[in-house]
């Protein structure tokens, strides 16, 4: 949604972060320019979720709260238990990753980097011991990943 927010305006995209804001006084060009913007936000919300949830979003006071809801639930930030469910469930896919026989494995260690990341954002630290044993472990066994598994383990 960021990004279709990002391409379809840049201005759309600072108010949904939050950075550029209605003032106290504004013009009645300022007002529909905001009001444009605020449709427009509230139009790539309803189109990225589903029902229920757009549903739950319409109680949300504004486009600035739907926002601000959707980043907390999704970045797992939201509450204590959401963090933790979202650590134990991005652990879980780190553990059960697997690169297919003849998958590519540059996309497999970028998609297991991004969870890594993911993980230091929901506030989860991973020993770099234990995350190259699971990069290893989730590496087909073919000869031509033999030399990589080698030079992971060796650090």
């Amino acid at each position: 949604m960021e990004i279709a927010a990002r391409k379809k305006d840049a201005d759309l995209y600072t108010i949904m972060k939050g950075d550029k804001t209605l003032e106290e006084t504004p013009t009645t060009l300022q007002k529909s320019v905001w009001d444009g913007h605020q449709l427009d936000r509230q139009e790539l919300i309803f189109s990225s979720v589903g029902t229920d949830m757009g549903q739950q979003l319409m109680e949300l006071e504004d486009r600035s709260a739907m926002w601000k809801y959707l980043c907390e639930r999704f970045q797992g930030t939201a509450n204590e238990q959401t963090r933790a469910m979202t650590k134990r469930q991005l652990y879980a896919q780190l553990e059960t990753a697997r690169c297919k026989q003849n998958g590519s494995v540059e996309g497999h260690l970028n998609y297991m980097c991004r969870l890594h990341s993911r993980l230091k954002t929901v506030g989860m630290t991973l020993d770099d011991a234990v995350f190259s044993g699971m990069l290893v472990s989730s590496l087909p066994s073919n000869e031509r990943l033999i030399a990589c598994e080698a030079m992971l383990t060796r650090g």
